[in-house]
């Protein structure tokens, strides 16, 4: 009975961080079931384990970090629910903003105390197949035109539907897939998957969080793995090389090939400009000029902003006759709630390094980054679901390991316990 309470409670990590809930969206269009099945998923999976199994590490100990946890989605949400009532609020005839981001609290916090009661090499090799789960959604997106959304998209999003999402949740999927304590030579079959799904999306910022990964991994196999590994790192580097100077040679040709869309051929054209340093090809699609609107926009309203979701309404500046957010989480919180916002969505990320670090947890620090920089390209990233039930999950590996005194830093281990001292007599 117990190894299928664990294997429920496994599933239901699965299908929370995949965002695969969002399947719900095939049989009906009711706003936000997709977040109210995962939140009861989440909340029928914690109750199987309150009854079934027992909890690891100090009960104490873990309720003060899963205390932590809320604290910091109270940083991260707080402030906009506030500005819903501030005096300077303009009214978005969009703006709907309320129990979807309570749902995503509780479903992070839920994801936390599931953890608590699942070992660590269960849980990786769950998020393994969550992994290659998540890429084969995007590859079936690719190919019938929309998963959830039966939309004439090019650019393939999964489960999320939105292609960037798509690429960050599948680069966060590989960071908590990978073996970086053992630093096996298997990591690389997770780094080829994951690459092929964040590929198709064409998303740039996804292509540059993949490569910090995929890097940081394998320093780590070539400098503290076994022969192996290190081999299998170099071969790996030497390929890699190849491929990405024969991509920036010959981009469009290399696309074609591969049977690239023509519709989709100028950004393929544009990630090979950036990947040469010409960043002013990121301008293609209206960044740069969203992110001058924007900065522009905000500056009338620095303190207080605009009002909750004023960013995403149609309030807001205008690129290519249609309105479009600024993509950047950093304006998005100064275009709501001024500085006070932006203050504690910086805290946010604060409080995340500085609770990793004080527990010497690698990969929640290298997650805590690739949300900083997810956070530069998209305007999603406070409402990831996904994203911010992988904190809640990390958290508590986290808790667990600074618990028994095992640091997950690559090469580095706590100094053991001193023995109890002996009672006289």
């Amino acid at each position: 009975m117990h190894k299928f309470v664990r294997f429920i409670l496994l599933a239901s990590l699965v299908l929370i961080v995949t965002g695969a809930t969002n399947l719900v969206y095939l049989v009906t269009t009711a706003t936000g079931i997709g977040g109210v099945l995962a939140l009861l998923i989440a909340a029928g999976a914690y109750i199987l384990g309150v009854i079934f199994l027992k909890q690891q590490g100090n009960p104490i100990a873990n309720r003060h970090a899963g205390i932590e946890v809320l604290l910091s989605m109270a940083l991260l949400y707080f402030p906009v629910f506030m500005a819903n009532y501030w005096i300077h609020f303009t009214v978005s005839p969009v703006s709907s903003f309320g129990i979807v981001q309570i749902m995503v609290v509780i479903t992070a916090v839920l994801s936390f105390q599931l953890m608590l009661y699942l070992d660590e090499n269960g849980v990786r090799r769950a998020l393994q197949v969550g992994l290659v789960i998540y890429v084969l959604s995007i590859i079936y997106d690719l190919y019938a035109n929309g998963l959830i959304l039966a939309l004439a998209r090019e650019r393939p999003g999964g489960f999320l539907v939105n292609a960037n999402d798509g690429a960050d949740i599948t680069v966060a999927l590989l960071l908590v897939s990978l073996p970086w304590e053992r630093r096996s030579a298997s990591g690389y079959w997770l780094i080829l998957i994951s690459f092929v799904g964040v590929l198709l999306t064409l998303s740039r910022s996804g292509l540059l969080l993949w490569f910090l990964v995929a890097a940081a991994f394998a320093w780590s196999a070539l400098t503290r793995g076994r022969a192996l590994a290190r081999w299998l790192t170099i071969t790996m580097g030497v390929v890699a090389l190849g491929g990405f100077i024969a991509f920036i040679q010959a981009p469009t040709i290399i696309a074609e090939q591969l049977g690239v869309s023509s519709g989709n051929l100028e950004r393929i054209q544009s990630i090979a400009e950036l990947a040469q340093g010409n960043t002013s090809s990121a301008n293609d699609s209206g960044r740069g000029t969203l992110f001058e609107n924007w900065t522009r926009k905000i500056s009338d309203t620095p303190v207080w902003g605009s009002g909750t979701n004023f960013t995403v309404s149609d309030l807001g500046p205008m690129y290519a006759l249609k309105h479009l957010g600024p993509h950047n989480m950093y304006l998005a919180r100064l275009g709501d709630s001024g500085i006070i916002g932006a203050g504690t969505f910086l805290a946010f990320i604060v409080f995340w390094l500085a609770f990793f670090l004080a527990r010497r947890h690698s990969m929640g620090l290298i997650l805590t980054g690739v949300f900083i920089v997810a956070s530069v390209f998209s305007h999603n990233t406070a409402d990831s679901r996904p994203l911010l039930a992988l904190f809640g999950m990390l958290a508590a590996d986290a808790t667990r390991k600074a618990q028994f005194s095992r640091w997950s830093l690559p090469g580095l281990r706590a100094a053991p316990l001193p023995a109890p001292a002996e009672t006289p007599g």
